[in-house]
């Protein structure tokens, strides 16, 4: 097993040219907000230069208003690359 601190993983990982260059569009499905799943994300935001759209989809039985909320939080403070982002939560 790794020790991965996952903060620090997705801070120090390469950037590749086809996530700034290429990656328009994300679809995350079954989505928690765990640690590890937003620091993914805030990755792809961080780094896609042209993405254009970000969807997510709540696990069924997560779907309540606070993780809901808590999360449209969290990406709204979190540096963005792309200028023309459109960021979708269901």
């Amino acid at each position: 097993m790794f020790d991965v601190i996952p903060e620090i993983y997705w801070v120090n990982i390469k950037v590749y040219k086809c996530v700034k260059k290429r990656l328009k569009e994300i679809e995350i499905k079954d989505f928690r907000g765990t640690k590890n799943e937003l620091n993914v994300i805030a990755y792809f935001l961080a780094h896609g230069e042209v993405l254009k759209k970000l969807s997510i989809n709540f696990l069924e039985n997560e779907w309540n208003v606070a993780p809901r909320r808590k999360a449209v939080e969290h990406f709204r403070m979190l540096p963005k690359a792309s200028t023309n982002l459109e960021i979708s939560i269901y």
